[in-house]
């Protein structure tokens, strides 16, 4: 339907429930096929897109969607977060930076898919520099929950930095490290490097969904030492 544009059709389906609406946000987040069209019709792909994006952003933080939905979301999310070009991008800060009560599940499963490097290169790219990265900078200009602030560093600490070719990247990754290093400093380098001994020597039940490499390589940290640099 989304192919042939037809969008009457497909407001029918997302009227039909609340189920139908999520499948078709989910489902078409991850449907643009970057085709040269005309003005027209990019702006009413754009439209498209950008009430698609709005739906799941209220959806994903409303009292429907308990906390294991949310979880569950991400777990899509993820799956699909380069093909979305950015559609997961506000919804997934909003689920970071609100309280844990509601944000604690889907950050246990994002945390379980990033320390096992079950995201792939191009999909976690996008996820650190659109989302994790700016996050965490947004801590040092506002006041957040004490446990949105760890669940931030925490996912942070264990997410593998800009390429060195990425100078734009490496240099928001830097700054954003920066500027949370004065009072995160212990929390990110105590689970740097507690992650990179869970990957080398992962538990049993483990070991067949760890995708990492043996051995990590090292990364500089902003006071100058050396910690475990955890690269997919």
């Amino acid at each position: 339907m989304y192919e042939a544009r037809q969008w009457d059709e497909l407001g029918k389906f997302a009227a039909t429930s609340p189920g139908a609406h999520l499948v078709e946000s989910l489902a078409l987040a991850a449907a643009r096929t970057g085709e040269f069209v005309t003005d027209d019709e990019a702006k009413t792909l754009a439209q498209f897109h950008a009430a698609q994006t709005k739906w799941l952003d209220d959806y994903l933080v409303s009292k429907p969607c308990d906390a294991e939905c949310k979880g569950r979301l991400v777990e899509v999310m993820l799956s699909h977060y380069e093909e979305a070009q950015g559609d997961f991008d506000v919804s997934l800060r909003k689920l970071l930076e609100s309280a844990h009560t509601q944000s604690g599940i889907a950050v246990t499963h994002l945390h379980s898919r990033l320390l096992w490097c079950q995201v792939g290169d191009a999909d976690l790219a996008e996820l650190r520099d659109r989302v994790l990265v700016p996050a965490a900078a947004e801590l040092t200009k506002s006041v957040v929950d004490p446990s949105s602030r760890s669940a931030i560093v925490s996912l942070l600490a264990i997410t593998a930095e800009p390429a060195a070719p990425d100078a734009a990247a490496a240099l928001a990754w830097a700054n954003a490290l920066a500027g949370l290093y004065a009072e995160s400093a212990k929390q990110f380098k105590e689970r740097r490097a507690k992650a990179a001994k869970h990957r080398q020597a992962p538990p049993p039940a483990m070991k067949k969904l760890d995708f990492c490499i043996a051995q990590p390589a090292t990364a500089v940290m902003p006071d100058g030492s050396a910690a475990p640099a955890d690269t997919p």
